[in-house]
């Protein structure tokens, strides 16, 4: 499976779970850090925008919502 953040193709290797246990991401190494590093350090703008960039962008977002 590919990773869901915007833009990218590289292999998904953590699936990213809401708390009903629903799969909304799926991300590669490297974007798995960049969301965690944002979740443990990041002003709220950043967590915001790794976390739309995550779920594949805006759209792919507002029509999975």
């Amino acid at each position: 499976m590919a990773c869901t953040w915007k833009g990218c193709g590289n292999t998904a290797a953590h699936p990213q779970t809401s708390k009903s246990g629903e799969v909304w991401a799926n991300l590669c190494d490297q974007h798995n850090a960049e969301l965690e590093a944002a979740l443990m350090g990041g002003s709220a703008r950043r967590i915001l925008s790794v976390w739309v960039l995550a779920a594949g962008g805006a759209k792919k977002m507002a029509e999975r919502i």
